[in-house]
């Protein structure tokens, strides 16, 4: 009797612990976004002085010529840019400048490509936008933005071509429907991007297809935090953009 006791507790409590970790695992699908949003996406103000050095660092780096003398693609963006080992991702097969910088806006990179002291790169690629929207900027004042960043790109680097990457979605829960609105805003933001880089003759590379999950949002085995992608996403990234460059550093 005492065992049928024992194994009866044993039995609840292997059933308690399993409907624990399930609780534990929804949580923390529904967490995950919003600390993400505020620890990644949003900048607190006591922190202000702080970017500004880190801006300053980055712009001081830009600003001594690129050691491969090969011509030239610049990347360009915020921390989706900056995390990817681009020369690497190409097998060593182009000189390639990561010029991104994680928690810049739209605005901070267009600082960052007017301070590359590397004349005339051949290819720039972009990917920023995801740090405004996250911190709840308007669509409009985003793109109006992103046309200030093309321009800055014409102007100062005047490259062959320019390839502008589409902002990726983040990951989805399907606990928290803030989220999906967040990811259907990308989609917008996206199109109105790609009428943006026509108007300014650029070429829009929406790369979304290769990342995204059965259900829009970035798939769970391509970030490890639900926001950034993991080597294998940055594979899959490479795999759609390679074609492009192919073609452009083919072009005298």
């Amino acid at each position: 009797m005492p065992h049928q006791k024992t194994s009866n507790c044993w039995l609840g409590w292997k059933w308690f612990c399993g409907i624990g970790w399930l609780v534990a695992l929804l949580l923390s699908s529904w967490a995950m976004p919003r600390i993400y949003h505020r620890l990644v996406l949003r900048l607190p103000g006591t922190q202000s002085l702080d970017w500004q050095q880190v801006l300053a660092g980055k712009k001081r780096e830009l600003a001594a010529p690129w050691h491969d003398t090969r011509p030239l693609i610049l990347f360009a963006g915020d921390s989706e840019i900056e995390f990817g080992s681009w020369y690497d991702l190409f097998a060593g097969a182009w000189a390639a400048r990561n010029g991104g910088l994680a928690r810049a806006k739209i605005t901070d990179v267009t600082q960052l490509v007017s301070a590359v002291g590397d004349p005339h790169p051949k290819i720039v690629v972009l990917m920023c936008g995801i740090n405004n929207l996250g911190d709840g900027g308007e669509r409009d004042a985003c793109l109006r933005d992103y046309e200030t960043l093309l321009n800055a790109v014409g102007s100062h680097l005047q490259p062959k071509f320019t390839v502008v990457l589409s902002v990726m979605p983040v990951r989805e829960s399907a606990v928290d429907h803030r989220v999906h609105q967040f990811n259907l805003n990308i989609i917008q933001f996206n199109a109105g991007l790609a009428t943006c880089c026509r108007r300014h003759q650029v070429e829009f590379l929406d790369v979304n297809s290769v990342v995204a999950g059965a259900n829009g949002g970035l798939a769970e085995n391509l970030t490890p935090d639900g926001l950034h992608l993991n080597l294998e996403g940055y594979r899959r990234l490479a795999q759609v953009i390679t074609p492009q460059l192919t073609s452009m550093m083919g072009t005298p």
